[in-house]
């Protein structure tokens, strides 16, 4: 939609506000096609560059999880932890802006709030907790608690992202760990373990299967739970809950 007023100058022509064209938007928050989300990166990136550069490090610790032990006390010390808004994984049924349509959705599944990260010599570990228990898998959904993980490394990849663990369960205890091979199309580079307790999930993924080494455990992430159209990094917006939205990531 765009505004449209009369000109100051002479009724007999307008002009255009908010989304006109892709150069001149007055808008901030990211459209279906269009600018899509380039406006609002563009006031994330600036916003950082006004704080300080961005935000400090995190500090981080070579540690060894088990992850079929409690979920808490091995965790305790881990200072890398990334929160995400509880509640923003909700239903919609409500009438568009000139109640013509209503959107309707209800693929809100999982409410991912906090994430905690550590490393040691050969594996990942992530420790995921959501606002209620984490649903059970149901056998098919390739959307359930994925972990997409962005490298260094240039190659093949889905909106930036390499590999990504989880979209195939095996058993109740070992899952997938894939690699793009060019956009949402994945081979496999690997499994991973993980865990379920109540509200939280845990996952052991392999340094090698990721295309790191324990000289280089630097990556950037997302964990993103029944996204509708998951091969659209756009509906990381919109459906399920990911955490962080869009094309946002949390950096270790």
């Amino acid at each position: 939609m765009a505004i449209k007023y009369a000109n100051a100058h002479g009724h007999d022509k307008v002009f255009f506000v908010d989304v006109y064209n892709h150069e001149f938007s007055r808008d901030i928050e990211m459209m279906r096609g269009g600018y899509q989300d380039n406006f609002y990166l563009q006031l994330a990136r600036n916003i950082r560059r006004f704080k300080l550069k961005g935000n400090p490090p995190l500090g981080y610790i070579e540690k060894t999880i088990d992850i079929s032990k409690g979920t808490d006390n091995q965790w305790k010390d881990v200072r890398a932890v990334y929160t995400d808004v509880a509640g923003d994984a909700m239903s919609r049924n409500f009438s568009n802006a000139t109640g013509t349509q209503v959107y309707r959705d209800s693929s809100n599944r999982n409410d991912i709030i906090e994430i905690k990260v550590a490393h040691d010599k050969q594996f990942l570990y992530f420790r995921v907790t959501t606002a209620a228990p984490v649903t059970a898998y149901n056998q098919r959904d390739v959307n359930w608690m994925n972990i997409l993980i962005h490298t260094k490394k240039t190659g093949s990849d889905f909106a930036g992202y390499q590999y990504i663990v989880n979209r195939k369960p095996i058993t109740t205890k070992t899952t997938s760990v894939e690699k793009s091979s060019g956009g949402y199309n994945w081979e496999s580079s690997g499994s991973a373990g993980y865990t379920i307790k109540h509200n939280i999930m845990q996952v052991a993924v392999p340094l090698d299967a990721v295309g790191l080494t324990p000289n280089n455990v630097s990556f950037e992430f997302k964990v993103a739970d029944h996204v509708t159209k998951y091969d659209d990094i756009m509906d990381y917006y919109i459906t399920g809950d990911s955490a962080p939205i869009g094309r946002m990531n949390y950096a270790y």
